[in-house]
Order: structure tokens, then sequence, then C-alpha cells
């Protein structure tokens, strides 16, 4: 198994953080494949900042052929190449290829805030060739904590 990173995900500083609570930002992501991605990769595809909970996710693919991407957290620190690494099922869970499918809102409900940077990671359950494109549009924020009484 490797871990495939997307080249800007190294660029933490040169990622927008808001500041301000209720403020969102959205990130669309276009990774083109440029060497083969196998059912042991896992893709780090993106990054969630310190403290930001997700709001929103997408994805879609072009020229992926048939296969589902299952898309979650991964474990360890972002950019770490460590093959021991894993990726969750969070976001889309055995998705089809090609067509695009919406994160379900109880599904961003459940993944809480985290002090620290985090990674998404993409695994796929048939190679994607080279060429293909994978499309991510991630909306996250600084949600504030209501407590209903």
């Amino acid at each position: 198994m490797a871990i495939r990173k997307l080249n800007q995900l190294g660029l933490y500083s040169a990622i927008t953080i808001p500041q301000m609570n209720g403020e969102a930002h959205t990130l669309l992501i276009t990774h083109v494949v440029k060497e083969q991605i196998g059912t042991a990769d896992i893709l780090e595809l993106a990054a969630i900042p310190a403290d930001m909970k997700l709001l929103d996710a997408v994805i879609d693919t072009e020229g992926a052929g048939t296969t589902n991407l299952t898309v979650g957290i991964m474990s360890g620190k972002p950019n770490d190449p460590d093959p021991a690494r894993t990726s969750g099922a969070e976001l889309f869970n055995a998705v089809p290829a090609g067509t695009e499918a919406k994160a379900a809102i109880k599904a961003l409900a459940a993944i809480a805030r985290d002090p620290g940077n985090r990674s998404i990671g993409l695994k796929t359950s048939a190679a994607i060739p080279v060429s293909a494109k994978i499309h991510l549009r991630l909306t996250y924020g600084a949600q504030p904590t209501h407590n209903a009484t």
C-alpha cells in the first residue's frame, strides 16, 4: 500500500482558515491522477484545518472507470507517509465513480472538530487510471457549539 498525496496538501499555511464563528470557506480540489491509484492505496486528497467543522462535501470523477469510492478521515498526522495509516468512510462509503455524490448531513454532523489538522483519504474498489480526475468540494467553518436546554 502507498499513501499518495495531492501536491498542495503540504501547503497548510496556504489554506484559508475561518477566524470567526459561522464563517464558512469552500475549497474545490481537482486531482489529476499521475500514477495509477490501486485498491491497496490511499489518496491523501484534502485537509481539514484544526478546529474546523466540515459543513458540506461533494465528490465526482471523470475517467475513473468502474469503481466505488470510499472517503473519510485518515489516521495519523497529515503528510505522514507511514503505510500503516488508514482511511475511514465517514463522508462517502462505496459511491460509484462518475456519479456526483453529496455527503449526508448526519454523516457530517457525526464528524467532530479536532484541535489538530486532519487529512481526508480516498480508497477505491478498482484501480483508477492515469489522467482520471477526482473532484472534491469541501465546505468547512468554525461552527459555534449550541447546547439546547
